[in-house]
């Protein structure tokens, strides 16, 4: 999956979440219109813009909107260990291609809402321009008297500064737009058929406007709308969010004067409604009349105006508080594990040494923000998980401790099984390993290196038993001596991909002289024997790759993935096959 796809599954989840609060909103402006103050019921409409423009939602124990699963896809990352170095041997490797892109129903959805999108803003913005060009090309001059009371009501409005004004017969209605230059639109021959006061409201309604901050919220309003085109949900609520806006407006402009005048602000309403056309300028446009903005409505709401009490000003704030925390958080997901069909792990269960501990405590706490496979095989899944797992395990103040050690196991010229489809979010390692057992049949144990995933014709293979320490004879010390290097020396990085048995076992003879502590030159480093029938090739090692481990773990692994055994006495370690005699 590509960036555009991302974008969309995401816009999708918000478009979907927030006509879910949307409808919300409407049901409790029915329920409550007669007592909720207007500028209160346009603030309701806040958790629906935040829904659409918060990229990741807060978690609370509980929300009535679940969280939403629309995936992130990660690209696979390249391998991430460090370099070998020039006493390690030399590997061909070769990296795992990823899967043939697909061109999916969701690529098709998500390039048809980009044209959408695009051509909802080329078509605005261009009528915009249009509209905009064509009134100043007709500009003519106001009045001074009408610059005059302009000047008055800006500082009366509290405007730092008077907007600029464009008086044009294009001009339907009185209104304001712009962002960084704002513009105050009045017709040609305004305030014609109206009295002083009435132009005066007027004007103030639309400077008002401008002192709420209503021109950049509607720029907004103007993408969000755009970015969800197809949404019809949206589209009507923000139309009744507009609407809402007119009435907070109106609401304001009375609440400003001193003396009562609602009869002249109807009959100014009234009279401009007759003079302008049935849908009065664009959405860019913030003015008297918008589409969705009822007159009779805003009449009504004029004529039963009165100034809102203390309680019910106290309790629209709880009101839009609870609803902006309800919409804008999502629920916190179930524990792991709780409710899913995923097999039970092996990080699950108690661990036998220190080691494993500390591994499934990682497993716990080491969350994966995004995990999204399409077509994806077990070694690709657990190469993702390595290089995330080192990323992600902050706690870790040791570098090259950070991270898991991740080996699958498949009998030989077994195929590897494929995640069809996996798409989490937030999710702990532990929770994430479920999920890819329960779906290609595998499962996984942990042991002092690491994780193993392995698949079911092979469960039986169980971890290597403590090297038995024999009674202190010059032979057995000996044996016991070498059996407590294996597990002393521990190697910082092991890669081997594409390498015989032969050439893993002389990097590991090379590099445990190199880590070996012991100060006599004699006696550093262990000595290996690879005890095989004349003449028979080397047996090819599967990849593997493994971080802090002892020589004890990485021949553990070597011997399993080779059918051999590991045995060791006083002198070196032997590797020889399950069938044969020492």
């Amino acid at each position: 999956m590509n960036a555009l796809d991302t974008l969309f599954q995401w816009l999708l989840a918000a478009s979907l979440r927030a006509s879910v609060v949307a409808a919300g909103v409407l049901a409790l402006q029915v329920v409550l219109r007669a007592w909720l103050p207007p500028r209160w019921r346009h603030a309701l409409w806040l958790p629906v813009v935040l829904v659409m423009v918060l990229p990741v939602l807060p978690v609370i124990p509980w929300s009535p909107l679940p969280a939403t699963k629309a995936p992130v896809p990660v690209a696979m990352e390249p391998s991430a260990m460090p370099p070998m170095d020039a006493a390690q041997v030399p590997v061909a490797t070769a990296p795992v291609a990823p899967p043939a892109s697909k061109f999916t129903l969701m690529n098709a959805l998500a390039v048809t809402w980009l044209l959408g999108a695009c051509a909802f803003a080329v078509v605005g913005v261009a009528g915009y321009r249009k509209s905009l060009a064509g009134m100043e090309r007709s500009a003519i001059a106001p009045e001074p008297e009408l610059m005059a009371m302009i000047d008055g009501v800006a500082a009366e409005v509290g405007l730092k500064w008077r907007p600029w004004v464009l008086m044009s017969p294009q001009v339907e209605s009185p209104a304001v737009t712009g962002l960084l230059r704002p513009l105050l639109l009045l017709p040609a021959g305004f305030p014609a058929g109206l009295t002083g006061s009435e132009a005066r409201l007027v004007v103030v309604h639309e400077l008002t406007h401008l002192k709420r901050g209503d021109l950049p919220a509607n720029w907004l309003l103007c993408l969000l709308q755009v970015a969800h085109w197809f949404n019809p949900v949206i589209w009507f609520a923000f139309a009744r969010l507009r609407a809402d806006r007119e009435t907070v407006c109106d609401a304001q402009v009375l609440s400003s004067a001193e003396t009562d005048h609602r009869a002249d602000y109807g009959h100014a309403l009234l009279k401009l409604q007759s003079a302008a056309p049935p849908f009065s300028h664009g959405l860019a446009f913030v003015g008297l009349f918008k589409r969705g903005a009822g007159l009779h409505s805003r009449i009504r709401e004029i004529s039963r105006y009165r100034r809102t009490g203390v309680a019910w000003n106290v309790a629209a704030v709880g009101l839009v508080g609870i609803c902006t925390l309800l919409g804008i958080t999502r629920a916190e997901p179930p524990a792991a594990g709780a409710g899913d069909s995923a097999k039970p792990s092996a990080a699950s269960t108690t661990p036998a040494s220190p080691a494993q501990q500390a591994i499934s405590n990682k497993l716990r706490e080491i969350i994966v923000p995004v995990i999204s496979f399409e077509d994806t095989s077990v070694q690709e899944a657990v190469e993702f998980f390595r290089l995330r797992s080192v990323d992600l395990d902050t706690k870790e103040p040791d570098v090259t401790r950070r991270g898991l050690n991740l080996i699958v196991k498949t009998k030989d010229g077994q195929q590897q099984p494929v995640i069809k489809s996996l798409k989490l979010r937030n999710v702990p390692l532990s929770t994430a390993f479920d999920y890819v057992a329960d779906l290609t049949g595998m499962t996984y144990r942990i042991d002092d290196a690491g994780i193993v995933i392995f698949s079911p014709v092979t469960a039986g293979d169980a971890a290597a038993k403590p090297m038995a320490v024999a009674a202190p004879t010059a032979a057995a010390a000996g044996k016991a001596a070498l059996d407590e290097k294996l597990n002393r020396i521990v190697v910082p990085i092991i890669h081997i991909e594409d390498a015989k048995l032969d050439e893993a076992i002389e990097y590991l003879r090379q590099r445990s002289a190199q880590l070996d502590p012991e100060t006599d030159p004699a006696k550093k480093g262990v000595n290996f024997v690879i005890r095989s029938a004349p003449g028979e090739e080397s047996p090819q090692v599967k990849p593997l790759q493994l971080r802090n481990v002892s020589l004890a773990v990485i021949l553990k692994h070597l011997a399993e993935a080779t059918g051999m055994e590991v045995r060791t006495d006083e002198h070196a370690v032997y590797l020889v096959p399950k069938a044969a005699g020492k």
